[in-house]
């Protein structure tokens, strides 16, 4: 998809099955293990099915990643060898490693970071990414901090930290202290809140084209609307309101809205149905 000279590409790692524990399972591996052992334990247990997509934007010959997926694939000693992630992804748009210089992450739970590292032969954690600054919301990495210590849980996922920390040791990460950062010409980083108190979105604003990427505050198309997960959001209150707010400001400014886990749709815009809420306008076609 082009937006002014921004080209943005979704980098899929496929479908996944969410359960309420917060696991995730790829779905064909889920689909194995029901017909082995039926549907019906294993299906009480089941959210939803949900996309795993980082994004790719480019402008030239620099290119960031707004998020990292799970990274399936990427150990010395992993069984998903053969599947999707970020360097596998990469070639195919004939980038290597080395070209992306940030990584913009929306918040710490382990399926927008664990893409991040992997752990080599010799069983030490390395970055996939070597030359790439990872930009996080200090509030983000201050509350994940509390959560550990505490041992609580916040959300639909655990923080897990234990890769990540080698990462900040090796002065990989900058921690973002103003609300609005500038990544490069184009990209900004804004500060949220409510999925969790340090989320952040990605605005991607070119030549008069504007796209939002909202992270978990709209993870897919089906949470256009006034539809809340109450167990995924740190403030429910809070993420309602920064949601509506933002579609808003994306409906008036006829953006592109892209999504991190969808099924199906990747991206659209925005319109409003008879009872005046927001849906996707599937009678617009985006821009490829």
């Amino acid at each position: 998809m082009q937006s002014g000279t921004l080209r943005i590409e979704h980098l899929s790692e496929g479908q996944f099955d969410l359960y309420t524990d917060g696991s995730l399972v790829k779905n064909e591996q889920a689909s194995t293990v029901r017909k082995a052992i039926g549907t019906d334990e294993l299906m009480q247990d089941f959210s939803q099915e949900i996309g795993i997509d980082p994004i790719l934007v480019s402008s030239g010959d620099e290119h960031v990643l707004l998020d990292a997926g799970l990274g399936y694939g990427l150990d010395a000693k992993s069984h998903n060898r053969n599947v999707s992630n970020i360097l596998t992804n990469l070639e195919i748009f004939e980038l290597d490693e080395k070209q992306i210089q940030h990584v913009v992450v929306t918040h710490l739970h382990l399926d927008h970071i664990a893409g991040l590292t992997y752990t080599d032969s010799n069983a030490e954690v390395k970055a996939t990414l070597t030359n790439a600054t990872i930009w996080v919301q200090r509030s983000e990495w201050e509350f994940a901090l509390s959560k550990i210590e505490s041992r609580q849980e916040s959300g639909d996922l655990a923080y897990e930290l234990d890769d990540f920390y080698r990462l900040v040791a090796d002065g990989r990460v900058r921690f973002i202290e103003e609300p609005v950062k500038q990544i490069i010409n184009g990209v900004d980083a804004i500060r949220t809140g409510g999925h969790t108190p340090g989320h952040q979105i990605v605005r991607l604003k070119d030549s008069g084209r504007t796209s939002y990427y909202f992270g978990d505050i709209i993870p897919n198309e089906h949470y256009l609307g006034f539809r809340m997960v109450p167990d995924a959001d740190y403030s429910v209150t809070e993420a309602r309101q920064i949601k509506m707010l933002l579609l808003k400001q994306a409906h008036l400014e006829e953006a592109e809205i892209l999504f991190y886990h969808s099924v199906h749709l990747k991206h659209g815009k925005l319109t409003k149905d008879a009872n005046r809420q927001f849906v996707l306008d599937k009678s617009r076609k985006s821009n490829r």
